[in-house]
């Protein structure tokens, strides 16, 4: 599952790409959802405002700025509890191939 983390109101997705499902030709990941995690949190998916992030919304490889984006999501959105995004990923990067 990847997971999106709050930098301020910036979020970033980060995490495993496992459960990347595939339907209609495209990939669809699951971003967040409410599940309590291991320290008892949960986030409220429609509670997220990704206006910030919509401007720039870039997959960054663990948090790590310095190094270049994996890819992008596109068509992110809430349903239910589930935050869902399409990844579009930078295959041509050697950072991408490395990680993949």
């Amino acid at each position: 599952m990847l997971y999106i983390h709050g930098a301020g109101d910036t979020p970033l997705i980060v995490g495993r790409w496992e459960n990347l499902v595939k339907k209609d030709g495209k990939l669809l990941a699951v971003a967040s959802d409410e599940t309590i995690d291991r320290m008892g949190d949960s986030l409220v998916a429609n509670k997220w405002d990704f206006t910030n992030f919509l401007k720039n919304p870039v997959i960054q490889l663990s948090h790590n700025y310095e190094l270049p984006p994996v890819g992008v999501a596109k068509n992110l959105r809430i349903d239910g509890k589930r935050i869902l995004f399409e990844p579009l990923f930078h295959e041509i990067t050697q950072l991408y191939r490395d990680w993949e």
